[in-house]
């Protein structure tokens, strides 16, 4: 018996069945950072593919899937307790549903052996058992998608003129103040007054939508919540907000950031800002300054390397926008 068991793990450890595994692995875990959910639901369907390929055509049945099975239960274990319960990545329940799988795959693969029940009766019954389970992650993962919270958008001309802003993914926006048809049309005055066609004032324009990225990044600050206000003051300033739109900033954000002893914040990049939410201002602003935050709350803290901002200095018709997301 022994002998059998060493020559079905002796067949089962090939190049070719070991790169079955950690080719899907890697590509799983790549696109877990890049957090692009069609990507992951491909990687997902590749490494399942894969295990019921091996299940059903592999010499090595029994051996070769339970093994398969046995490295990808304990990688995702280990991707759990090591990288997203500390919070450093997310997508914490795509592993768990990952986890859930490959264990019921172990006991329905166990009795089906164990009563001598067809392999394809198997196979049916874990697609069907894969997909309630994966649906019931995504309607998850999608109730508590994370948001961009309060982006508003300051306009402030040299004279007064004829603004129209468009975004590059209006279809992301989840609420807009003034309404956002096919595009913003104001006349702003010098003084950071909008007026829009029915002659309605605004000091700002307002809204809030989805946002992919959410994700604890290798750079940002570990900052106390009690620290937060002048934390805030301090960065706000370097990224070229005025003591008006700081204060405004600061008097929302502030008590969700006091609330948590610690909090991971990043203050996003350029170019991740317009890869979410591109603006086109006509006629172009002389400054443009987007400010968007995101946050993690923690009990204790972690190690990031420390966010580089540029100071940022405001010249002639400026716009002026700032938001914010919480990582779930």
């Amino acid at each position: 018996m022994a002998k059998k068991k060493k020559k079905e793990l002796k067949d089962y450890l090939t190049i070719k069945n070991i790169m079955s595994i950690l080719l899907p692995e890697i590509a799983f875990g790549m696109c877990l950072w890049a957090w692009y959910y069609d990507l992951i639901v491909l990687g997902i369907i590749i490494i399942f593919a894969i295990f019921f390929y091996q299940m059903l055509k592999n010499k090595a049945e029994f051996s070769h899937t339970n093994i398969t099975l046995a490295i990808f239960f304990g990688i995702n274990v280990i991707l759990e307790v090591f990288v997203f319960i500390p919070g450093l990545i997310s997508a914490s329940d795509l592993v768990s549903y990952n986890i859930v799988y490959s264990a019921l795959f172990f006991v329905l693969n166990g009795i089906a052996v164990g009563i001598n029940k067809k392999k394809k009766d198997l196979l049916f019954l874990m697609i069907f058992i894969g997909l309630v389970l994966f649906c019931m992650v995504m309607f998850f993962i999608i109730s508590f998608n994370s948001y961009s919270a309060k982006p508003i958008i300051y306009i402030y001309p040299e004279k007064d003129m004829d603004v129209e802003i468009k975004v590059s993914n209006p279809e992301r926006f989840t609420v807009t103040y003034p309404k956002y048809e096919e595009g913003w049309k104001v006349k702003a005055l010098t003084d950071g007054t909008l007026i829009d066609s029915n002659n309605k004032k605004y000091y700002a324009l307002y809204w809030e939508g989805k946002n992919k990225s959410n994700t604890i990044k290798e750079d940002g600050f570990i900052v106390k919540g009690k620290d937060s206000a002048e934390f805030l003051e301090e960065k706000l300033e370097i990224l070229g907000l005025n003591y008006k739109e700081a204060n405004e900033f600061i008097m929302y954000w502030l008590p969700k950031l006091e609330s948590n002893k610690y909090n991971y914040i990043r203050f996003k990049t350029r170019e991740e800002i317009d890869n979410n939410m591109k603006l086109n201002i006509n006629p172009e602003p002389d400054t443009l300054i987007r400010v968007m935050m995101e946050y993690k709350g923690l009990d204790k803290k972690i190690k990031v390397k420390e966010e580089k901002l540029t100071k940022v200095e405001r010249k002639g018709y400026t716009v002026v926008e700032w938001g914010g997301t919480e990582i779930k």
